[in-house]
């Protein structure tokens, strides 16, 4: 993105490439706003239908190409990354807001391994109520946006951690705040991270956290 391109027409981007090799362990891509390479592009990848190891910004040369090793692609079949303007430290940030990807900006990678990924829940009791709703959840989470099934065996690794934050007395009622973390790491190290904040109202602290869990898990369904 040339950062100058970007402030006029931040969704522009079109992303060409593929493999440079036979064996699969370099991408080389292309970005272009409207034809015309950009330089320097500052691109992000999201990553759908699989895990893969994107570095979290490229930096494209001055003919508008770049590369990177994505590792192990764990996916069903095809797993597809798509390169959006990376904002972070421009001040017209604000102005520009999201921008939405597009089919433009979409490279498709065969799978080269099954997106299996063994599973831990941290903070909180095993065989719980809350500990089976955030377990469901997080397994559904993972095979409908990334395309991993948890299983006994396999190459990732899939932790969800539930942190409880101090509770605060509001009025007669007691507020739980909640924050969860759901990681995937492969062989090379992290390969995702999201996370929610979310808090639960209620007459006693643990109705609160039943809340505010419930809360997590149904937020969820929107990530």
């Amino acid at each position: 993105m040339g950062r100058g391109v970007a402030a006029v027409d931040a969704d522009c981007v079109e992303v060409a490439g593929g493999y440079t090799d036979a064996a699969r362990t370099v991408v080389e891509l292309k970005a272009t706003c409207g034809g015309k390479a950009i330089r320097g592009a500052h691109l992000v990848g999201r990553i759908e239908g699989g895990v893969l190891d994107v570095p979290p910004s490229l930096v494209a040369d001055n003919n508008g190409l770049f590369q990177f090793r994505p590792g192990t692609v764990h996916g069903k079949q095809v797993v597809k990354v798509t390169f959006l303007h990376d904002l972070q430290g421009l001040r017209a940030a604000s102005i520009l807001g999201e921008i939405r990807p597009t089919q433009r900006a979409t490279l498709e990678l065969p799978a080269t391994a099954e997106a299996l990924a063994t599973f831990s829940l941290v903070g909180l009791p095993e065989g719980s109520p809350e500990a089976s709703a955030v377990e469901k959840a997080v397994a559904g989470f993972l095979e409908r946006r990334l395309g991993t099934r948890i299983s006994d065996r396999g190459e990732l690794k899939a932790v969800a951690t539930v942190s409880l934050g101090s509770s605060v007395s509001v009025g007669t009622q007691t507020s739980q705040p909640v924050d969860l973390n759901v990681t995937v790491v492969g062989a090379r190290g992290r390969l995702f991270e999201k996370s929610a904040r979310t808090a639960g109202l209620a007459d006693d602290p643990q109705a609160a956290t039943k809340q505010a869990v419930q809360r997590v898990v149904d937020g969820m369904r929107t990530w």
